[in-house]
């Protein structure tokens, strides 16, 4: 999620980098080593840690065929392609379709794959994994609009 705000905010790394640095040498705080060598980091390596074994995936965002008439207030993305780690939920890519697409708070963004609704709290591998099953990438989820209850 962290890579697709970098692609949308130009320059916010580099301005995050600078302010750890800042923040480091106004506070004193000095940087660890790596315990196994003893060899000291900078202030940049310690604030922008980054997983070894992240498993990057394709998605393509879809509007749903099904997409209702009371939602034509909404803008509609026709496609959306995103490359994220594997294990981003579905929460997280709710968040950013509702902003995407300024979604007003009466409604709520419904995400389904072979017209499966799926819950907010799956990641994108455990789609892929039980909903997607062997077909060619990149994972494709509808998304809907629907009155929150």
């Amino acid at each position: 999620m962290q890579e697709i705000v970098y692609k949308l905010v130009p320059n916010l790394q580099l301005e995050e980098m600078h302010r750890c640095e800042e923040y480091f040498r106004a506070n004193g705080v000095a940087t660890t080593g790596d315990g196994a060598t003893g060899r000291g980091s900078s202030s940049a390596e310690v604030a922008m840690h980054v997983p070894v074994n992240v498993e990057p995936l394709s998605l393509r965002l879809e509007q749903h065929p099904e997409w209702e008439e009371d939602t034509r207030l909404v803008r509609a993305i026709k496609s959306v392609y995103i490359r994220c780690s594997a294990h981003t939920t579905l929460l997280h890519i709710k968040k950013f379709l509702t902003q995407k697409l300024s979604v007003p708070p009466i409604f709520e963004v419904e995400l389904l794959c072979n017209d499966i609704v799926l819950h907010k709290d799956y990641t994108l591998k455990f789609v892929w994994l039980a909903q997607w099953q062997k077909k060619t990438p990149p994972l494709v989820i509808h998304y809907r609009l629907r009155a929150r209850v």
